[in-house]
């Protein structure tokens, strides 16, 4: 048995916070099934699937012209302003959460477009 000389006033706190980060997760993790059980029993979708985010290939640009990459950098902007996170758009549209990130970092303006206009 440690005397209290010995015990660090770091561990103790560190292994009460430890304790109260495992019960968090716990916690979360019952939620998580409470409301994938309530979703069944009210016949809902689980709300994952609720997010999933499908894109018919006709709205898609294709190529990297200044028009295309500007009318796929304004869906990306309305889609993100809804709520679906930058992986769940980059996975949508089968391209990289760079290219998202990207776009949203640069005001959701394309530079080739911000040069056409600046000529």
């Amino acid at each position: 048995m440690h005397t209290l000389e010995q015990i660090n006033p770091i561990h103790i706190l560190t292994a009460r916070v430890n304790g109260l980060e495992k019960a968090m997760r716990e916690m979360q993790e019952a939620k998580a099934q409470l409301n994938r059980k309530i979703a069944v029993i009210m016949g809902m979708k689980p709300v994952e699937a609720i997010r999933e985010l499908k894109i018919p290939d006709a709205v898609k640009t294709k190529g990297n012209t200044p028009e295309a990459v500007d009318r796929r950098y304004r869906i990306w902007q309305v889609l993100h302003e809804n709520g679906y996170s930058i992986s769940t758009i980059a996975k949508a549209w089968k391209t990289d959460r760079g290219s998202i990130r990207n776009a949203k970092n640069n005001g959701w303006r394309s530079r080739y477009m911000n040069k056409e206009n600046c000529k």
